[in-house]
């Protein structure tokens, strides 16, 4: 019924984002991005390297203590020190000792 036809005498406007700055002289002016300080990729890897190795870390002693695996300690008083290690909540070792 109805044919869009686009009016041929009119350029498109351009988008707000894409269009290049007027300057005062008349000429464009095109930005160019800010230069970002270049990284050392070396550090990084190892950043990297560290926080998966903590994530790991965290996982283990999470799954052992619900497991009941771990060695707890208890000062008695003074420099006594009573300690257990647990395998499933089953004490393996109780000792005392000293601490200094």
């Amino acid at each position: 019924m109805y044919k869009y036809e686009p009016n041929k005498n009119e350029p498109a406007p351009q988008a707000p984002l894409l269009a290049p700055r007027v300057s005062e002289t008349g000429g464009q002016v095109i930005m160019a991005p800010a230069r970002s300080a270049p990284r050392d990729s070396r550090k990084m890897d190892d950043l990297h390297a560290s926080l998966a190795q903590e994530k790991a870390d965290a996982r283990s002693a999470a799954i052992a203590s619900k497991l009941g695996i771990g060695v707890s300690s208890v000062h008695l008083g003074g420099n006594l020190v009573a300690g257990v290690a647990t395998v499933f909540y089953i004490p393996i070792a109780v000792g005392i000792g000293f601490s200094w």
